[in-house]
């Protein structure tokens, strides 16, 4: 089998486990997921900007720490679980709104005789 497919199979198999969840865990999770994807951004960011304020030669030096290895493994990670992570955000977005449909709905056994 394909890594292409096995990754749409892996992918479908957890989209059944998250439309299983309640809607409001989905969206607890989906609320956390993207406040720490937010904070990774900022702390990248942050990270940046402090490298150009610290000139080449400091900046090579951080470069060639334990700190920073770990720092860049841990990003590397969280390239590998991109894909994941969006298919989850996708997945949530559709639990999400599906249950807000179904909440606005007027009861439909009220109206039936």
């Amino acid at each position: 089998m394909s890594k292409s497919r096995e990754q749409d199979e892996k992918t479908e198999k957890e989209e059944v486990k998250v439309a299983n969840l309640s809607p409001a865990t989905v969206q607890s999770a989906y609320k956390i997921i993207s406040t720490l994807l937010d904070q990774i951004e900022s702390s990248s960011n942050l990270i940046a900007l402090m490298a150009s304020l610290l000139g080449e030669e400091t900046t090579r030096r951080v470069t060639q720490t334990a700190a920073w290895i770990e720092y860049m493994n841990s990003r590397r990670s969280l390239e590998s679980v991109k894909k994941d992570i969006e298919s989850f955000a996708a997945t949530a977005t559709l639990v999400i709104e599906q249950a807000t449909v179904e909440e606005n709905e007027p009861d439909k056994s009220l109206h039936q005789s």
